[in-house]
């Protein structure tokens, strides 16, 4: 793999990870980062009550940021597909008032049993072990 990094960019490359093994507890991995905007615990409820492999995990991380359009795009996306999911959505910075108007009215109803809306930090460390 090194090799092939190397090979594709042209520059030699040190891989440092997975840095995530060092944490090996429950706590460890629910408070790595921030703290969580959900509680770890009815997240993993959430995911345990799925059949293995059947959901997406959708994050795209901290630097991304959408307008209230795109998030209304990909919301009805995210339904219009079917697929259960657990999504982590931050608002743009400038727009952090609180309004929620990329959520369509009764979304979060229509989609209780499909899909999970974490707002700002999850636990992904315990998402995704």
């Amino acid at each position: 793999m090194l090799a092939l990094f190397g090979n594709v960019l042209g520059k030699k490359a040190w891989h440092i990870g997975p840095v995530w093994l060092c944490n090996r507890d429950f706590e460890d991995k629910a408070w790595r980062g921030k703290l969580s905007s959900i509680d770890e615990h009815e997240c993993l409820e959430w995911l345990s009550s799925k059949k293995p492999d059947s959901g997406v995990y959708i994050c795209f991380g901290t630097l991304t940021e959408f307008s209230s359009a795109q998030l209304l795009e990909i919301t009805l996306g995210f339904e219009a597909s079917g697929q259960e999911f657990m999504w982590v959505v931050r608002k743009n910075k400038k727009d952090e008032d609180g309004n929620e108007d990329w959520l369509p009215e009764g979304f979060e109803k229509r989609i209780e049993k499909k899909g999970l809306i974490i707002r700002g930090w999850a636990p992904q460390l315990l998402i995704r072990s």
